[in-house]
């Protein structure tokens, strides 16, 4: 019996050691933010973005982690920039490092996020932080594990420490023993003896956020990116919806924001700013800017047989409900469905903003997808689309690309490999191009919302003639973006589109010019 008591108690005391402690001591955490919560990183090596873009989130701010990623400087020294390919697996300088806090700050700051590094904090420093309502990020080794710091010497010659396995973690709860840890997505507790231990190998460094914290079980209200309408040509905007990131507001404006501005500058020098190569190399392709007002020839009625892209055919407007080729027919023709409104809208969709800089395809098509009920993970659709150096076969570039890129570089998908993963999740699609405004008007009438390939925010662009791997030439465009047709309105001249999480209208004639850059391409469900 005596024993038995000895092993009962000695396996007591182990468990409570070996994990049985942790529980009790986390068993209360009296100071906790309850509303934060953290995501798994995306990159192998984008730990300190994907904290940011958490902690922004907490302050009502929409910034990806992808996004924050593409706007860190690059550099040798982590107090500098990012050292490193944020896909790689994490190793010392100059291999896949990662950045310190300073940086990050810096990069927040000039989103209009008030962040501020720290370094040198104490435990005390960290629990009055968070004590008052603030998740901090700290600077650690691994998995919030011991470690030992190494010198290194950048480029420039400065002198740093760094770590093997350097990571971040956001604090955002203490009770009398120890932290609350967020760490890619997980969530668990270590004691200050052991948060210090790993917390000190770099200094102690820290970043937080100088603000009011949005509470999410309240919801976060995202402050709307508007348009200034003494700027915007297309002042008929109705920004209603969700507002996107701030650092997506390129597309929130009109034909004299900073891109446009800069695009015709370079290329009036005779260069691309997008590939740093002489224009030539795509071809030579005019500059698309109808003027429907001042050419009375050019009427909406003609605009199929008037607009062409290069490497395109012309387009037919006796064709679209006759030709056996199109496939829309099986839904009936124009002439069954009777005639046409003047006017319909589509009321219950629901956009939201994008949550990376070229994913405008899978927005559009996720939220077309959930219109009709059919859901689909967000993440499956955009891995699952094919890659290539083709848009009309699959995905160019990588996603987290910075905007306005062309092929072979970040630029995005065309209808045919978007229509055909719709389909296989279970919403019959299908991909057009060379449609026409007789069509998208018939799809609206009949309650089918319609994603169209555009030119930023619906505006003009340059058409360039790329010639992919397998020599098969096609138009490509910068900026290229995809929009939802929501309604349209003969008598008012307008259009109804949902452009990620915003919702705005264009003149008919602004549309129909964007949407013919890159050859009326267009996706619809089927039935």
């Amino acid at each position: 019996m005596r024993r038995f008591l000895s092993g009962f108690i000695a396996a007591l005391l182990f468990g409570l050691s070996a994990g049985g402690a942790f529980a009790a001591l986390e068993e209360t955490i009296a100071n906790r933010i309850s509303a934060y919560a953290s995501r798994p990183k995306e990159l192998a090596s984008n730990s300190e973005a994907q904290a940011a873009s958490d902690l922004a989130r907490f302050y009502g701010y929409d910034l990806s982690a992808l996004e924050i990623q593409s706007l860190l400087p690059a550099s040798d020294d982590p107090t500098v920039g990012f050292v490193g390919d944020p896909r790689e697996k994490p190793a010392l300088p100059p291999g896949s490092y990662g950045v310190y806090p300073g940086p990050v700050a810096e990069t927040l700051a000039l989103e209009g996020i008030p962040a501020v590094a720290g370094a040198d904090w104490s435990i005390e420093d960290l629990k009055a932080a968070v004590g008052a309502g603030h998740p901090v990020i700290c600077w650690v080794v691994g998995n919030t594990a011991p470690g030992k710091g190494v010198p290194y010497r950048s480029e420039s010659g400065n002198e740093i420490v760094v770590v093997d396995k350097m990571n971040t973690v956001t604090v955002d709860g203490f009770n009398d023993h120890g932290f609350s840890v967020w760490d890619n997505g997980e969530n668990y507790f270590r004691t200050f003896v052991d948060f210090e231990t790993s917390w000190k190998v770099l200094g102690h460094m820290t970043l937080r956020i100088d603000a009011v914290p949005v509470s999410k079980s309240a919801g976060t209200a995202i402050p709307l990116v508007a348009v200034d309408e003494d700027d915007d040509p297309f002042a008929d905007n109705d920004l209603t919806a969700a507002a996107s990131s701030p650092s997506g507001a390129w597309w929130n404006e009109g034909e004299d924001d900073a891109w446009q501005a800069s695009k015709k500058a370079l290329e009036a020098a005779g260069a691309s700013p997008w590939l740093d190569e002489p224009l030539e190399r795509f071809g030579e392709l005019q500059e698309v800017q109808p003027v429907f007002e001042d050419n009375p020839a050019l009427t909406l009625d003609g605009y199929e047989t008037w607009f062409s892209v290069a490497g395109a055919p012309a387009y037919d407007a006796g064709s679209a409900y006759s030709s056996p080729a199109n496939p829309w027919l099986d839904q009936g023709s124009q002439a069954a469905f009777g005639a046409l409104p003047g006017a319909a809208a589509i009321d219950g969709f629901v956009g939201y903003a994008q949550s990376y800089n070229l994913d405008c395809e899978t927005r559009s098509a996720i939220d077309l997808a959930s219109y009709f009920g059919v859901r689909i993970d967000y993440m499956s659709f955009l891995t699952g689309l094919p890659k290539s150096d083709d848009p009309n076969e699959g995905f160019v570039g990588n996603y987290w690309d910075a905007r306005g890129g062309l092929p072979p570089n970040g630029y995005g998908v065309y209808e045919r490999p978007v229509a055909e993963l719709l389909t296989s999740f279970g919403l019959p699609s299908f991909g057009v191009s060379n449609f026409n405004w007789e069509g998208i008007k018939e799809q609206v009438a009949r309650g089918n919302p319609v994603m169209a390939w555009v030119v930023g925010n619906t505006t003009t662009g340059t058409p360039l003639s790329y010639t992919p791997a397998s020599g098969i030439p096609t138009t490509v465009v910068p900026y290229q973006h995809t929009v939802v047709v929501l309604g349209y309105d003969e008598a008012a001249g307008t259009v109804t589109l949902q452009d990620g999480g915003m919702r705005y209208t264009r003149s008919i004639q602004t549309f129909l010019a964007s949407w013919g850059v890159l050859g009326n391409r267009a996706v619809f469900r089927i039935g």
